[in-house]
């Protein structure tokens, strides 16, 4: 679980207040990042030392994935009062990390140039963790998937009811 994560930005593609964010860790949903010029861009090195990509796992519990799901919202609501907005980064198997209990979520920002709202990346994210769900919990991940993608309530009422099925899936006993 060592590693450095190295992301070549092109010119202009980072905003400095981003990179500076990043630098000093004022963001709990990302790694902190060093940055340093190089070939007309920045180089950002990030260490993921203790975490692994989550779609590196072959099978996920179903409390597992909606836990997941409630960190990166966490992480999002924390990041747009950073005045990182979720237009600017992507959430994919390529920058979710977590981890070994899946306790803490973290993230390598990497530009979206799609620019696409929060709610559609989740949800795409979750039905990429879903097939590595067991099927006994799909019916959960699918709920999660609905209340993501309508975002009716807002965050926290996303969160919380993440949360509600989660407990459920434990109380249940389904993994």
């Amino acid at each position: 679980m060592r590693g450095n994560v190295e992301i070549f930005y092109e010119k202009g593609e980072m905003e400095e207040y981003v990179s500076e964010i990043l630098t000093l860790g004022l963001c709990d949903l990302f790694f902190c990042g060093s940055f340093l010029e190089k070939d007309g861009g920045r180089l950002g090195c990030y260490k993921t030392e203790g975490f692994h990509l989550l779609s590196s796992m072959t099978e996920m519990d179903t409390g597992d994935v909606l836990l997941a799901a409630a960190g990166i919202l966490r992480g999002i609501r924390q990041a747009e009062q950073r005045y990182l907005r979720p237009e600017l980064y992507r959430i994919d198997e390529e920058t979710v990390f977590a981890d070994r209990g899946i306790s803490q979520i973290k993230l390598i920002f990497r530009i979206d140039t799609e620019k696409q709202p929060a709610e559609r990346k989740l949800a795409e994210y979750l039905r990429c963790l879903r097939k590595k769900s067991r099927p006994e919990g799909l019916a959960y991940v699918d709920e999660a998937v609905d209340l993501v993608e309508k975002e009716e309530f807002g965050y926290r009422a996303a969160i919380r009811r993440l949360e509600e099925l989660r407990r459920e899936v434990y109380l249940c006993d389904v993994k």
